[in-house]
């Protein structure tokens, strides 16, 4: 028996000596096969999976529309009419108050709303476009701010085909509510944008611009009585059964609270005109749905948007805003001729789709610096032919992608 412990104590050390050199040899053979050409695969393996990765997602936000477009029917349809809510554009006072980030900030949305404009025009290829007011963020800007402002709104706008139609809306940034509105205001909106009231056709269809801004009780009596001849003229040929219409307006239609995301606010002055407004009166939403009868509303206003069957006869359509606060929305309504089963001679399509926030549209840049730091890094390690010409082709990409920024840049920017 002593023997037998004897043995067993002896033997204990010699396999923990064995398992130690068993533990170093495998230490040495790691650190041998965890080279640094080891290391310099995985890092430049990891750039390549990287930058694939990065090249797909710019490819998808550089043409987004497409992938929401594939089930437009443009052979089909009679037209093809897209809305823009709400694009508030901003100007001289954020620089005044934000300094080079305001600056920036303007810069950028404006790429971002020529971005989105570029890509609807590209794939969608739409008969009309109707940017439904609020085109600016302040009503009371000087000509000469005024002027920079529809500077930039035209470059957004500048791919524009001659084809199509633009159709803009005045809103409560651009001339101001009721108890604001002038006459200064909305000749200069009209002077640069066209008629606050007026009709378009489209489609065997009535396209009825309407200034909502002076509906409900407004200081100017000679502006509101052109407004309400103006809805006249639209209940007279509803009467007459002419075209049917698509009415065309910035502030929605009154709604019960919990149906948009406003809920019905009104504020007066002293003189009972409108201070502010989320949606029109009920008296005004009962004429437009009583006597105008349009077959589809599309307004602006609520930045939300939302979507509302007032009746069986009439749906409206508050458009979320397109701003990168709210994801760049876009909305479009295609007009068929109908196949004649249910009686009426036309049918639509509405679509509705986002791109992404700003800050989405930031990181992804700042992925591409680091992607850049990283693949510069990898040229600079690796010895091997294939690296140094794939620098020489990002190098020439990287520089003939500056020079059409450049080219690109928002009138802003060249000042």
């Amino acid at each position: 028996m002593r023997a037998f412990a004897f043995a067993l104590v002896t033997k204990l050390p010699m396999r923990a000596g064995t398992n130690a050199m068993s533990a170093g040899s495998f230490l040495r053979s790691f650190r041998g096969k965890l080279s640094l050409r080891k290391l310099h695969s995985l890092f430049t393996s990891f750039v390549r999976l990287y930058g694939f990765l990065l090249l797909f997602l710019c490819a998808y936000l550089y043409n987004y529309i497409f992938f929401a477009s594939l089930n437009f029917s443009r052979r089909e349809s009679l037209a093809t009419l897209v809305f823009f809510g709400d694009p508030q554009m901003e100007g001289s006072a954020r620089i005044a108050r934000q300094g080079l980030y305001g600056w920036l900030s303007l810069n950028m949305n404006d790429f971002y709303f020529r971005h989105i404009v570029d890509n609807v025009l590209s794939y969608i290829e739409p008969t009309h476009v109707v940017v439904l007011g609020d085109i600016f963020s302040y009503q009371w800007t000087d000509d000469n701010e005024f002027g920079r402002r529809v500077t930039r709104y035209n470059w957004v706008f500048s791919n524009l085909p001659e084809s199509t139609l633009l159709i803009n809306i005045t809103g409560n940034h651009d001339v101001g509510y009721a108890a604001e509105l002038t006459e200064r205001n909305t000749r200069r909106f009209e002077g640069t944008f066209g008629p606050v009231n007026t009709r378009y056709h489209a489609a065997g269809h009535t396209l009825a611009v309407v200034n909502a801004m002076n509906i409900d009780p407004a200081r100017d009596q000679v502006l509101a009585a052109e407004t309400w001849s103006h809805m006249d003229s639209l209940a007279q040929q509803t009467r007459e059964g002419g075209e049917p219409l698509i009415l065309l307006t910035h502030i929605p239609l009154y709604k019960e609270k919990g149906v948009c995301m406003d809920s019905p606010v009104f504020r007066h002055d002293g003189a009972g005109h409108v201070v502010e407004q989320t949606m029109l009166s009920e008296n005004a939403t009962a004429y437009i749905l009583g006597e105008i009868r349009p077959r589809l509303i599309f307004t602006g206003h609520d930045h939300y948007g939302c979507i509302t069957k007032h009746n069986e006869h009439t749906s409206e359509f508050t458009i979320r805003s397109v701003m990168c606060d709210f994801s760049g929305y876009t909305a479009a309504l295609e007009i068929f001729a109908s196949n004649g089963t249910t009686g009426d001679p036309y049918r639509y399509r509405f679509h509705a789709t986002s791109f992404i926030l700003m800050y989405a549209v930031t990181a992804t840049a700042i992925c591409a610096c680091v992607w850049v730091a990283l693949f510069a890094l990898a040229l600079l390690t690796s010895s091997g032919w294939r690296w140094r010409v794939a620098g020489v082709c990002v190098c020439v990409l990287v520089g003939v992608g500056a020079y059409l920024l450049v080219q690109m840049a928002p009138p802003l920017a060249r000042k």
